[in-house]
């Protein structure tokens, strides 16, 4: 091994043992809700991950079957989760290995693309901003290359080399609405250098397949259950709801990626740097997506934010008082952002988080593990450290035959059909309907009260109810 490979090693395992002390640090953090580092959502990664490595398929409760996930990043999981379980499968250990994971991608695309310690500085507060355990993660990794590539190898004529078109290959794979993200690119190449260009829309191509194939040979549908699920609920524009009707969190996170998107847009103008225009379009049009037809979540945005960043990083004058005042710009931005998305977010949250440290280690006192426990919204947290078989009754990471009962209003029964227990609920419901979704209507008078939350918090999502089925 030569001394380029040799440093390049070395730099690869100080990043991961700085990523899995890093992980310790924030351990007890992560592991109560809610968490502004892990979304519910992560959860869901973290708990099938276990169940693929533990049980040999794709379950989220250790029941059904679920697809409900992007394939790549599950594979990844998946991988480390086997990893982890031969040495132990507590839940709090396999977390830990989760996000040495997140954050060793975190760490690489980090050093990889951003110089200054600064952009670093703000590049790791944007990321913890928006979910760990998530997909989007590997997606930043992947797509910043590429960009790269376009950026400064493309733009000057020069040839690209053949992992460039593998990596382009691999985004259906982590995202397939990420496809969006290099839809102008191919084209604008088309026009004006048709060998890559056509390469690149080829290898897409290839990797759309590869998803679509995949998906079609394992699951039996072409789209995951979670998508089905999204499609069947797109109803007319969330444009503003999701600006002004989702509390000040998301309207300050979308006017970041708007101020985000428009400087890159504009240094890329000014500079006319066509294909970086292109690239900049692509990742507006991936934001807007989501931003006109989806609930937003927070891990839609670091797809936004990082390319955007980076475009500004690679457009930004390297002289006068713009150059001088990038560094201490983006400084201060990471502290403001850190100190109001995160320390502000755990302030305001400390009633909510003890609430589910003291509800799940109560709920694991009463439950057994053959327990089959039912929980519609919330889920995620609640079936990774719950001791019970916890099916998920958003559908998100439930069967597809669950799926088309839902969106067809034909889950009557279902809670028999299952051999329910329990009813877990976590937020206030209305009309003494605990459980109200597809046709399935569960009533108070219907359930027996086990434990509950023991202090007031004005968070709706940790107001934690177990209920047992009479």
């Amino acid at each position: 091994m030569n001394d380029d490979k040799l440093g390049v090693v070395a730099r690869a395992f100080l990043l991961a043992v700085l990523s899995a002390l890093a992980a310790v640090a924030i351990l007890p953090y992560a592991s109560a809700f809610p968490s502004l580092i892990i979304e519910d959502d992560g959860f869901f990664y973290a708990e099938i991950a276990r169940n693929i490595s533990a049980l040999g398929f794709s379950t989220f409760d250790g029941l059904h079957e679920t697809s409900g996930y992007h394939l790549l990043w599950m594979a990844v999981m998946a991988g480390t989760s086997w990893v982890l379980q031969l040495v132990s499968s507590q839940p709090e250990f396999l977390l830990w290995g989760y996000l040495s994971l997140s954050l060793f991608v975190i760490s690489v695309y980090t050093v990889l693309f951003f110089n200054s310690l600064e952009a670093r500085i703000l590049v790791c507060v944007l990321s913890l901003m928006c979910s760990l355990l998530m997909e989007v993660n590997l997606l930043v990794l992947l797509i910043l290359p590429i960009y790269h590539v376009l950026f400064d190898r493309v733009q000057n004529g020069a040839s690209v080399p053949l992992w460039f078109y593998g990596l382009i290959a691999l985004i259906p794979l982590v995202r397939i609405d990420a496809t969006i993200m290099l839809a102008v690119p191919i084209f604008y190449l088309l026009i004006t250098d048709r060998r890559i260009g056509f390469g690149c829309g080829i290898a897409l191509l290839f990797g759309l397949a590869v998803q679509l194939v995949v998906m079609k040979l394992f699951f039996g549908h072409i789209f995951s259950v979670s998508s089905t699920l999204k499609a069947a609920d797109m109803e007319g524009s969330r444009l503003i709801s999701n600006l002004l009707h989702r509390g000040a969190d998301y309207t300050l996170r979308n006017l970041l990626a708007f101020g985000l998107l428009v400087l890159a847009f504009g240094l890329a103008v000014i500079r006319r740097h066509w294909l970086a225009v292109a690239i900049v379009i692509s990742v507006a049009g991936f934001y807007a997506a989501h931003l006109i037809f989806n609930h937003q979540r927070h891990w839609y945005f670091l797809p936004v934010y990082l390319p955007a960043f980076y475009m500004v990083v690679k457009l930004w004058p390297v002289s006068g008082w713009l150059f001088r005042i990038f560094r201490p710009g983006a400084l201060v931005a990471a502290l403001i952002l850190g100190m109001g998305f995160g320390l502000g977010y755990q302030l305001t949250h400390i009633p909510a988080r003890i609430n589910s440290l003291a509800f799940v280690k109560q709920a694991n006192a009463i439950l057994d593990r053959s327990d089959v426990v039912f929980q519609v919204d919330g889920s995620g947290w609640t079936g990774f450290f719950l001791d019970a078989h916890l099916v998920n009754g958003d559908g998100l990471v439930n069967s597809y035959e669950y799926a088309n009962s839902l969106v067809n209003g034909a889950l009557a029964g279902y809670l028999d059909d299952i051999g329910a227990d329990y009813v877990l609920v976590n937020k206030p419901y209305r009309d003494n309907l605990v459980v109200d979704i597809g046709g399935l209507q569960v009533s108070e008078s219907d359930l027996e009260p086990v434990l509950e939350t023991a202090l007031q918090s004005d968070y709706r999502f940790t107001q934690f109810k177990l209920y047992r089925l009479k």
